[in-house]
């Protein structure tokens, strides 16, 4: 079978990235001014998609679609990573920044977060 490809337009393939969420009030460079938005401690919506393995540093980044429809992108740590592992796809979430804090070994401060979760209701 041939196909008429001259009368097909063009569609560019790719994902909808989303605004980077940033969990203080004040950015710490000129970078995350441009480039990030403070939403608050908390954020709530539906967890639209989990992509492994991005940028330098392999991370996660969970792609949260707001009430507002507004799409944000969270870079996750090891601590957002764990919790997240628990939400499906699909799923309400609600993510709360608790700030830096020590850990127990070593001293080092980390990001630790308070993750809810549930199913949406059926239509």
């Amino acid at each position: 079978m041939l196909y008429n490809f001259m009368k097909v337009e063009w569609q560019e393939a790719g994902g909808e990235f989303g605004t980077t969420l940033r969990w203080t009030e004040e950015p710490k460079n000129a970078w995350e001014t441009e480039n990030t938005e403070y939403l608050g401690d908390d954020i709530e919506g539906v967890l639209e998609n989990r992509r492994e393995n991005v940028g330098e540093n392999d991370a996660n980044v969970y792609e949260i679609r707001m009430e507002d429809e507004n799409l944000v992108s969270i870079f996750g740590n090891t601590v957002l990573n764990d919790k997240m592992s628990k939400v499906m796809v699909g799923y309400l979430v609600k993510i709360k920044y608790l700030g830096e804090k020590k850990s127990k070994t070593g001293g080092k401060t980390y990001k630790d977060f308070q993750v809810f979760y549930k199913e949406p209701e059926a239509k």
